[in-house]
């Protein structure tokens, strides 16, 4: 059917001048009643049909079919986006990649035979201006789109006026990706929020909805006056109830809504509008917190028709948005990191009713959309992923059970950074251990004591030195890695020399900590034997009186205001080890604490340094064991 055929069916000219001007001047603001003459038209035509034919018209017209593929969410190489050219053609590059798997049978997302090239070439031929100079009627389509998004939303229980509202929601997404969708104001940022926000209805999918409407029904029950906003709080949950043949025709819908979201971004950008970009994030992170059930789907493409698709088309939106034409990446990563936090420590709202598989399952595919990012974008997304793993640390509640989740969700987090990035991370935690509160010190102290344990990923950091500096040869200063002078100090000895130095802190809570962490690491930890060795075995062997050896007479290093002026101090690699007689005799005065378990932690260092090796046993110090 022709483009023009298919919207003469839509009978605009039944709206009203009045009407159309109204809707348009308000902004489309709020919900204004259809004329009676046109929901008789309305009652003549299946819309829902109509709106899918308009859809798919559009579509045809600008000859681009379904250009959508499945971004391959998991096969990218580093790059560092100088230009936007070089973003499109990663791009291309995993769309080529997930079309060989869609070929495979395991497609979610379907794709045209167009590029990107192609889509220009066709927007200087077939735009808006095109459209009405035929004579289709834009004002009211738009208004009467409008009617239809926002009539849903004071119908939430009706399910046709839901999946009507939904099939206006695609032809307004289809409709922007018509070249001089800004130009006549087809975009306008209320009714794109109006739009974008209908995909708001995929919680209904949730089962946690479900647990939600229970819990609000027995409290009601026990309750013998509820307040207002347990009232409308569980009103709400009943307006969103639907059946399960309504589920599965409402998860049919929306993958077709965010197909054809992506249709529309791959063409229409959302530079210069913030808030509509934030508000996309968003909801599209709202749709990835549905998959409770499995975290690989980000690998292995799910069925078409089933929430686990829902989750990973929402993340293949968001990876897109990454694009410098929407909005600079940096920015772009830092918001949808700042909305993937409650994913991963899950804060948001009713924790509870989140079971704690649940919760893993969510952080998991969260944290592997994260190291996709990284691979895909590289350098543009380390300072997003820089200031999530700073909030999952500074947000966590100052008590050890959330604290030792936080560490080990955070261990896993840093287990997915690049060599550049992992160092910038590990010279920040070294500085939370220097921080002014007592918690964040402890949080830190406690990432410390994983990383000493961890000998694999300073590995790879020794390789990434060799690399910078190989580099740096042939490069100028201007163009070194901006993280490369982290890679020389994230180390096992700037790491023990934290923990050392934690043990002078002025708080006994922090210094039996970092005690205790010295007391594990010394008795067999090969990660990190050979700085161990260095401070009481390899300086004494060839001399013949302890005090004779330098090593042993040195202080300890100022590590504190080394690391609160990191930029300005940080060039060339030193030790910041203190000498065994600088620790023993911090040993002495610690095993005399008025806090028990500073004592304790504090004889556990010293009978560990006895064991490993005896030359310390001198009288002096036996008699401090009894």
């Amino acid at each position: 059917m022709d483009l023009y055929e298919v919207f003469s069916k839509f009978e605009l000219e039944l709206l009203p001048n009045d009407w159309v001007k109204d809707i348009w001047q308000n902004q489309f603001s709020e919900l204004v009643e259809l004329p009676p003459a046109y929901e008789e038209h309305l009652e003549s035509v299946n819309i829902r049909q109509l709106l899918n034919a308009a859809c798919s018209a559009i579509k045809s017209w600008l000859g681009t079919g379904d250009m959508i593929d499945n971004t391959e969410l998991t096969s990218s190489s580093p790059s560092k986006l100088n230009h936007t050219s070089m973003y499109r053609s990663r791009l291309s590059e995993a769309h080529s990649i997930f079309q060989k798997s869609s070929n495979e049978g395991h497609s979610t997302m379907h794709s045209g035979a167009s590029t990107l090239s192609g889509a220009s070439t066709i927007c200087g031929l077939k735009s808006w201006q095109t459209l009405i100079t035929n004579n289709l009627q834009h004002k009211p389509l738009i208004c009467l789109i409008s009617n239809f998004i926002l009539t849903a939303k004071e119908n939430p229980s009706d399910e046709t006026v839901q999946q009507i509202s939904l099939g206006a929601t695609n032809l307004y997404f289809i409709l922007l990706a018509v070249p001089g969708s800004k130009v006549y104001n087809i975009f306008n940022p209320v009714l794109y929020a109006h739009a974008i926000e209908s995909l708001k209805i995929c919680t209904v999918l949730d089962e946690t909805v479900n647990s939600a409407t229970n819990n609000a029904k027995n409290k009601r029950r026990r309750a013998e006056d509820d307040s207002d906003d347990d009232e409308e709080a569980l009103g709400n949950v009943r307006k969103q109830s639907i059946s399960p043949a309504g589920k599965v025709n409402l998860t049919k819908c929306l993958n077709v809504l965010l197909n054809d979201l992506l249709y529309s971004l791959e063409r229409f950008k959302l530079k210069g509008q913030e808030d509509s970009l934030i508000l996309t994030i968003q909801i599209l992170v709202l749709l990835t917190r549905l998959e409770k059930k499995q975290s690989n789907f980000l690998i292995h493409s799910p069925n078409q028709v089933s929430v686990t698709s829902l989750s990973r088309n929402a993340y293949i939106v968001l990876k897109n948005l990454c694009e410098p034409d929407h909005n600079n990446v940096e920015e772009t990563v830092r918001f949808i990191m700042r909305e993937l936090l409650p994913s991963i420590l899950i804060i948001g709202t009713q924790p509870s009713l989140i079971k704690p598989r649940e919760a893993a399952v969510i952080k998991d595919h969260s944290i592997n959309f994260i190291k996709s990012l990284l691979l895909a974008i590289d350098e543009p997304a380390h300072k997003g992923v820089m200031a999530l793993v700073q909030h999952l640390c500074i947000r966590v509640p100052d008590r050890a059970e959330p604290r030792a989740k936080a560490v080990t969700i955070v261990f896993e987090v840093l287990q997915v950074l690049p060599p550049a990035l992992y160092a910038r991370v590990v010279v920040w935690m070294m500085q939370l251990c220097h921080a002014s509160e007592v918690k964040n010190r402890i949080f830190g102290l406690e990432i410390v004591s994983k990383l000493l344990f961890t000998i694999d990923n300073f590995t790879a950091l020794q390789n990434a030195v060799a690399s910078f500096s190989s580099r740096s040869e042939t490069v100028d200063n201007n163009e070194k890695h901006p993280y490369e002078k982290y890679t020389t100090f994230a180390n096992m000895k700037f790491l023990l020399a934290t923990v050392l130095s934690r043990c002078r802190d002025h708080s006994s809570r922090v210094r039996a900590k970092a005690l205790a962490i010295l007391a594990s690491i010394i008795p067999g930890n090969a990660a990190i034997k050979e700085e161990i060795d260095d401070i009481f075995v390899n300086p004494y062997k060839d001399v013949a009186s302890i005090d004779d050896c330098d090593t042993y007479k040195k202080e300890f290093f100022n590590l504190h205001h080394f690391l609160q002026n990191f930029e300005d101090n940080a060039e060339d690699d030193f030790n910041p080890l203190p000498g065994a007689k600088a620790i023993l005799q911090l040993l002495e005065t610690s095993i005399s604490d008025e806090k028990v378990f500073v004592r304790k932690s504090a004889l556990q260092v010293l009978a560990n340094i006895f064991l490993y090796c005896e030359k310390w046993m001198t009288p002096q110090l036996l008699e401090l064991m009894v």
